[in-house]
């Protein structure tokens, strides 16, 4: 059955104030952010989503997918609200740049079980700088991936557990930019963290969202599951002098989602 995660097992419950998407929009190292909502995308004929705009109104959308690769849209997934269904077949592409130096990718998914490696966002080639955010086949797995001579940080959640299938999870990807510390969390769980000397950067490469419409001859790692929310941040949200910032983002998705981050 579908459901909605739980906080963390035992936290307390926080009170939490409404944020005005507004004060989302302003956020510090905003670059893009989506939901699937009306007036925030762009249905094709049959429904489905063509493009996913950018509600930040920095411009940074989704889209460019041919018509059967476009996800549909599942109404009432979560709180009322709707979000993408990915079925192994569909995918969106960044139609725009992504931050090369720190970085933050959130993500309010579901999955069920797998026995495929999933690819919820990133470049996913062959070539190094780069990264994704993955599920581990059966498992579910979260991990986040910044590869530079086959660097490799994950939260494989050994003493949480793996994200339940068929339930809304958070999921943060983090990246520092300047000492090589990658950053991976789900949920209130607090984060997996691995730094190492040399990784600064990541290349400006073409991101896709659900993998399910990348080129010929890239191999591909395809999402099966729903998207309701995605945030995409120039600064590495889970540092300290970020706190702020996450306080605002858990604020918005304990309200919004019904979710703890």
């Amino acid at each position: 059955m579908l459901g909605i995660g739980p906080n963390a097992s035992g936290a307390r419950r926080t009170a939490r104030r409404r944020v005005d998407p507004a004060e989302i929009s302003a956020l510090p190292g905003m670059w893009s952010w989506h939901t699937v909502s009306e007036g925030a995308m762009v249905l094709d004929g049959s429904g489905n989503i063509e493009t996913l705009l950018d509600r930040s109104g920095n411009g940074r959308h989704f889209g460019n997918a041919p018509s059967a690769q476009r996800p549909s849209v599942i109404a009432d997934a979560i709180l009322g609200k709707a979000a993408a269904r990915f079925s192994g077949a569909q995918g969106l592409t960044y139609l725009a740049d992504h931050p090369t130096g720190a970085y933050t990718n959130l993500f309010v998914f579901r999955s069920p079980a797998s026995a495929a490696v999933q690819t919820i966002f990133g470049q996913t080639t062959t070539s190094n700088d780069n990264h994704r955010i993955y599920l581990d086949p059966t498992t579910l797995a979260l991990r986040h991936q910044v590869q530079n001579a086959a660097l490799v940080a994950g939260d494989n959640n050994a003493s949480a557990g793996a994200v339940s299938a068929d339930i809304f999870h958070v999921a943060i990807a983090a990246f520092d930019g300047a000492a090589g510390t990658v950053k991976s969390k789900r949920d209130a769980v607090a984060p997996t963290v691995l730094t190492r000397a040399g990784l600064s950067a990541i290349r400006n490469q073409t991101n896709y969202l659900g993998c399910g419409n990348l080129p010929a001859g890239v191999p591909s790692s395809v999402f099966r599951g729903d998207l309701a929310a995605i945030v995409i941040l120039s600064t590495d949200v889970l540092a300290a002098a970020q706190s702020p910032v996450l306080a605002t983002l858990r604020d918005y998705l304990a309200l919004d989602f019904g979710l703890a981050a």
